[in-house]
């Protein structure tokens, strides 16, 4: 992929962490592409694992949530808590991470944000789910 196309991807990889979802419109009228370039932007994430296409829109392939805490609600809350300060802390914290490093996370909704971030790394793309 060239440099441009990668930076389009990397923008729709941040607008869907903040979001989790969104449309073609919108991406279009962000990204100042045709609906054509950014459908093909979104064929490849979605080759790459990294997003699902919705009709008329996308969203985020998996998200990234310790399994005993997928339908907790309380978690669910906790998580929409302070949503976009966990964000930041993330982002931070997900560039502070070499990539090849080990590290440990325990559970919680700042630390499902950075997990998150992780794995939208463009090697983690080809690491296998487990």
């Amino acid at each position: 992929m060239s440099s441009k196309t990668d930076q389009r991807a990397q923008e729709i990889l941040r607008l869907l962490l903040r979001q989790g979802k969104t449309s073609i419109e919108e991406l279009t009228g962000i990204l100042g592409k045709s609906p054509a370039s950014v459908r093909r932007d979104l064929i490849r994430l979605q080759e790459r694992g990294l997003v699902h296409r919705t009709h008329g829109g996308v969203m985020l392939a998996e998200q990234v949530v310790y399994e005993p805490f997928r339908f907790d609600a309380s978690f669910q809350v906790r998580e929409d808590r302070f949503a976009q300060e966990k964000q930041r802390i993330a982002r931070v914290a997900t560039d502070m991470i070499l990539e090849g490093e080990t590290i440990g996370l325990t559970a919680g909704t700042t630390t499902t944000q950075v997990a998150r971030g992780l794995r939208q790394r463009s090697g983690s793309a080809s690491l296998p789910t487990q």
